[in-house]
């Protein structure tokens, strides 16, 4: 109501299209559903009843219907930066990351506020389309406006040392992160990562251990130090620190990259022998 009042010459179906976005936020889905119907049913080109519908669809998780509320909303106004977010989320949810990438950019040159969940997404999906670029680029800008969580720095260390081949530019983000937050295990984690890439095994050592010194169960860190047994050919130690984390984070990306490594050594220890009895062959993998 008070909206309504302070509006300037306000529409007649604006006060219930605010009731409308009011039902949403109390969880009334079908009223402001039967509600939005009636505005548009009297003025089909009514702009924000439009997005509301497709807000409402979306949190519903009917996605086309959320699509083609807010394509009609797009066709009214294209500048509108909520429509165009609002669809960034409906072709998120269906997997069409290319779209979502295009539509969350408009978003954000159309002045979409706060930024942060529109880079999230951008990086998000460029990292499902491979473009690793274009993910390193926006969260980069989400560490430049918001670097208050250490797990804000995993993905930028990650694809600089994996797909992007810099493990230098890793070591600048993961001390950034070791700077901003020198009391989470994950920060030193991420530095002895990058500095395994960047073949200085003694540093990454260091940090590892004091990574699990501030966290003995940080899975991570125990995949790190299989990765940098295995690099210095000490296997058996590399494979009991790779079932460390697994155990650790059965279910996570940590556990299941460990098991992975794990399982291939055990494979690869199996056929170096020269002579194998059937009982050895029964090693339960990971």
């Amino acid at each position: 109501m008070e909206e309504y009042v302070g509006a300037q010459d306000p529409n007649p179906n604006y006060i219930k299209t605010l009731m409308a976005r009011s039902f949403v936020e109390t969880g009334e889905k079908t009223l402001a559903i039967n509600t939005l119907y009636k505005v548009l049913q009297q003025e089909s080109d009514y702009r924000d009843a439009w997005i509301i519908l497709g807000y409402t669809y979306l949190n519903e998780e009917q996605w086309n219907e959320a699509q083609d509320a807010l394509f009609k909303a797009v066709e009214i106004d294209p500048t509108k930066a909520e429509t165009r977010y609002f669809l960034g989320l409906t072709y998120y949810a269906k997997e069409d990351y290319t779209s979502t990438i295009a539509q969350m950019e408009l978003a954000l040159q159309s002045g979409f506020k706060p930024v942060l969940d529109p880079y999230t997404k951008i990086g998000d999906s460029a990292v499902h389309v491979q473009d690793y670029q274009k993910a390193i680029e926006a969260y980069e800008k989400i560490l430049v406006l918001d670097s208050g969580e250490v797990d804000l720095f995993i993905r930028p260390v990650w694809i600089y040392i994996d797909h992007l081949n810099n493990p230098k530019k890793a070591i600048e983000w993961a001390e950034r992160a070791v700077t901003e937050h020198p009391n989470e295990a994950m920060g030193y984690n991420l530095l002895g990562w990058a500095q395994m890439a960047n073949g200085e095994l003694e540093e990454a050592e260091q940090n590892l251990n004091y990574a699990l010194v501030l966290d003995s169960k940080l899975a991570a860190a125990y995949l790190n130090f299989g990765t940098l047994y295995e690099k210095e050919g000490k296997l058996e130690q590399a494979k009991e620190n790779y079932k460390r984390a697994y155990t650790l984070d059965p279910s996570g990306s940590a556990g299941n990259r460990a098991a992975e490594n794990y399982n291939r050594l055990q494979n690869t220890t199996t056929e170096s022998q020269n002579t194998v009895t059937p009982s050895d062959k029964t090693t339960p993998t990971l």
